[in-house]
């Protein structure tokens, strides 16, 4: 029995060949995430990740009240932070109850997101082309480096980037079923994407394309679409006033609103739009189409869809916006740029279609071009995982801190400055007496021990001291470089307090007065 569906008609055994292929590309794409899903946290972007799992591991070690997410990095305060919405971190939290406090679970978590987001992608690509494209939307997203990577890394990304996309999908669901259950999950998905990453709301201007290809200009007289707003807007404005007000009250702070912030805007004659165009371009040669397949994204994206349904084009124009609006954190952090794979992934799939359809290249050809896809993406996932010479080091520094200390010991941890020049987003942590510090979270995570993160310029022995007088109770660095450019320091420590242990990896005091 045949069955039409977009147009097109599908016999049940066509369609249990695309749902056997579906669930076979999933697989297949979960498998490759899980991939040493229980080591250490380590490769790109690990700051992020240790901050991350810290605040998950604080929820459960702690009452699980979501409104008082806290860090490691506190120094003698509470530890409570400015932070986006931690519905991430909270979920991870209560899988701890469930499986224990283990970073894969957090991984897994995500590579459930990942599952769920592939599924939708199948789904929204089916209804803009056909199965073909579908099936191939799914093999991209599931291959590229830039996925791979980061549908299993210990962060809230993956979440975004499926609430914003199941935003979407739904909403353009109500807009041709009519159906309010459509609006309202569209609304509760965005909702959740503002408040964990407020430039989200970029997603309006295909949601305002929906509107329009649906009601034209009537779409500002719906009461139903102002309390869609409503549903969205509300909750981001409630939740990041009372966690400015944490910020204000603690100290502590992701560097959204409580210092400057990722949000920075450039001046158009600012050479650093150059930096950023650089970037943005090796990332989508490298990490979101790769060499292999940008043949297929170039094809794709311009040849008009057929269904005359422009809502990829002005989701892509909604990207390319928010970039603009936010170059600091995109040049910085490629994982800003996780939900327009969506959109990559499709054109991409559309492409190799067209160039099946039209015999442009031969057949050997596109499916060697395919699988250099997946074959690169594997290995730029691998070299995005390695860890270095000194993430082993700070590894067993981590286990020895947790050894030799209290479990309620304050430890004043050194590190070196990341770059030659005070950068404000770097030092999130504001003492009672208004000192700023920086913050790296590595340390702390690894030794489960709390108190003051200094860098080498802030780490004077006068401030040491005065830590000391505040609480801390140890001093340790797993960078013992720093004692020879801070010979002050090191002859400070040495006379003033104990030394613990010492090698060629670290350094750890305890700060009882000699």
């Amino acid at each position: 029995m045949a069955v039409k569906q977009n147009g097109i008609n599908h016999t049940g055994k066509n369609l249990k060949i695309t749902v056997v292929a579906l669930l076979v590309l999933i697989v297949a794409g979960t498998l490759v995430r899980s991939y040493n899903i229980d080591g250490s946290l380590f490769g790109f972007h690990k700051y992020r990740q240790f901050d991350t799992a810290a605040v998950a591991r604080n929820f459960y070690e702690g009452d699980m009240n979501i409104f008082y997410p806290q860090v490691d990095w506190r120094g003698n305060s509470l530890g409570y932070a400015e932070t986006e919405f931690q519905i991430y971190t909270y979920l991870v939290a209560a899988l701890y109850h469930v499986f224990g406090p283990y970073e894969w679970v957090g991984r897994a978590l995500n590579i459930l997101f990942y599952s769920l987001s592939a599924v939708i992608l199948f789904c929204f690509s089916r209804r803009l082309f056909d199965d073909t494209v579908a099936l191939l939307s799914v093999f991209f997203y599931s291959f590229v480096p830039l996925t791979i990577y980061f549908n299993r890394s210990f962060q809230p990304d993956t979440l975004i980037a499926l609430c914003s996309f199941a935003g979407i999908y739904l909403f353009w669901n109500w807009t041709e079923r009519d159906r309010r259950l459509y609006l309202l999950l569209s609304a509760v998905s965005i909702s959740i994407a503002v408040l964990i990453k407020p430039p989200s709301l970029y997603v309006g201007l295909p949601i305002l394309y929906l509107c329009y290809r649906k009601f034209k200009w009537n779409c500002f007289r719906n009461v139903e679409l102002w309390i869609f707003a409503a549903i969205i807007f509300l909750p981001a404005l409630l939740w990041y006033r009372h966690s400015l007000h944490l910020w204000e009250e603690h100290g502590n702070t992701f560097g959204i609103l409580g210092v400057h912030t990722l949000l920075g805007y450039w001046p158009l004659s600012d050479p650093k739009w150059l930096s950023l165009f650089k970037h943005l371009s090796m990332r989508l040669l490298f990490e979101i189409a790769t060499p292999a397949g940008l043949i297929f994204l170039v094809v794709g994206f311009f040849r008009k869809n057929p269904r005359r349904n422009e809502l990829m084009l002005w989701w892509t124009v909604a990207f390319v916006i928010y970039i603009f609006l936010v170059p600091v954190g995109h040049r910085g952090h490629d994982y800003y740029q996780l939900p327009i794979v969506f959109v990559t992934s499709s054109y991409m799939a559309y492409g190799v279609k067209i160039l099946l359809d039209n015999k442009k290249l031969p057949r050997v050809i596109i499916i060697a071009l395919c699988l250099g896809v997946m074959i690169f993406g594997v290995w730029k996932f691998n070299a995005m995982m390695s860890m270095e010479e000194q993430d082993f080091n700070q590894l067993a520094f981590g286990k020895q801190v947790n050894r030799l200390t209290e479990e309620d010991a304050r430890i004043i941890f050194i590190a070196p400055r990341p770059h030659s020049r005070y950068i404000p987003e770097l030092y999130r942590h504001r003492t009672a007496e208004g000192e700023r510090l920086y913050v790296d979270p590595v340390d702390f995570y690894l030794s489960h021990r709390k108190g003051w993160s200094l860098d080498e310029v802030q780490a004077t022995p006068e401030f040491v001291e005065t830590l000391r007088q505040r609480g801390a109770q140890y001093v340790a660095t797993s960078y013992p470089e720093i004692f020879t450019r801070q010979r002050e320091l090191k002859a400070a420590l040495d006379s003033r307090y104990t030394l613990i242990d010492i090698n060629s990896g670290w350094a750890i005091y305890q700060m009882n007065i000699k």
